[in-house]
This record gives structure tokens, sequence and C-alpha cells, in this order.
């Protein structure tokens, strides 16, 4: 690293700026090895539900809450399957499941 003064580098970010880019470029690097896969494990379905619902969902993504209709859509199942799995965890619906 070539330093003109304490503070000013050249050819080279300062360390606090340095980890920050070299973390971000971690973070991509993980985006796009599993984004090309996540493509093929998503199912695309028809989905009826309420014009006040999805008023809603749209209001969301305009403040942007979510970048867009279907991962707000995406965050509810997830959220409900969660709550569902916890609940029957508690009745040990998977205690049982597993001494089979």
């Amino acid at each position: 690293m070539k330093v003109l003064t304490r503070d000013i580098y050249i050819n080279e970010d300062p360390p606090d700026i340095r980890e920050e880019k070299e973390h971000l470029k971690k973070s991509l690097e993980t985006i796009i090895k599993v984004k090309p896969d996540r493509k093929k494990h998503l199912k695309n379905i028809s989905l009826n539900y309420p014009n006040l619902y999805d008023e809603c969902i749209k209001d969301l993504v305009f403040l942007g809450i979510y970048p867009s209709r279907s991962e707000a859509i995406r965050t509810a199942i997830r959220q409900f399957l969660q709550k569902e799995y916890k609940e029957l965890e508690l009745l040990g619906f998977f205690k049982k499941r597993r001494l089979k």
C-alpha cells in the first residue's frame, strides 16, 4: 500500500472501505451462486384472493417494504408455515414421526 499522508491512500482503499468491499463481494458471489438454483425450486401457481388483499399487498410494494407482490406472498406463506410447524412441534408431532 502506498501512503501519501496519514489519511490519503493511493491505488488502494482505506482498510475500513476495503473490508466493506470484500464483504459485499462475498455477499454478491453468494447471491450469484444461489439465485440460478433458486429459480429451479420455485413453483408457479395461480392464486385467487380478494381484491382488498391485492390492494394491501400493492401498497406494501409501493412503500418499498417488499420488492414485489410475489415476495410479499412468499413471506406470508413462510411465516404461516413456520407458525404451523412450531405448533405441530409443540404437540409432539415430529417426535412421533422420528420414532418410526
